[in-house]
């Protein structure tokens, strides 16, 4: 169960199999200090010690959760603007580079806010 480097946090199924692990060496290998059954948790499961702490942790609060999904966060200017709008912006923008100078956020939005009444 290799997890090197794996960005994606375990859901609550994840944990509790981590958890069970960890009990199972526990059961196999009553004289070990946690430390050492942590460390074996961790070589058999690929989660780092740190990790099976915190599952433990969670455990024991009885809190062992899967993290909040990712919603979708939309920008509110986008949505205000239609597809003129987005035309003009994007007119704007290449004015700038046809001029011969780059761009930037300050510049684009003082030129908007005087053509286009853009109060956003």
């Amino acid at each position: 169960m290799e997890r090197e480097n794996c960005q994606q946090p375990l859901n609550r199924r994840g944990k509790l199999v981590v958890l069970s692990v960890h009990e199972h060496h526990r059961r196999i290998h009553p004289s070990l200090n946690e430390t050492t059954l942590e460390k074996l948790t961790s070589e058999a499961t690929g989660i780092s010690v740190s990790s099976i702490q915190r599952f433990k942790k969670e455990a024991r609060e009885g809190n062992v959760s899967s993290p909040p999904t990712k919603r979708p966060r939309i920008s509110p200017v986008v949505d205000s603007m239609d597809a003129f709008d987005i035309g003009c912006l994007r007119r704007t923008v290449a004015s700038f580079y046809e001029k011969g100078g780059v761009p930037n956020l300050d510049n684009i939005f003082d030129k908007v806010k005087e053509d286009m009444e853009f109060n956003g």
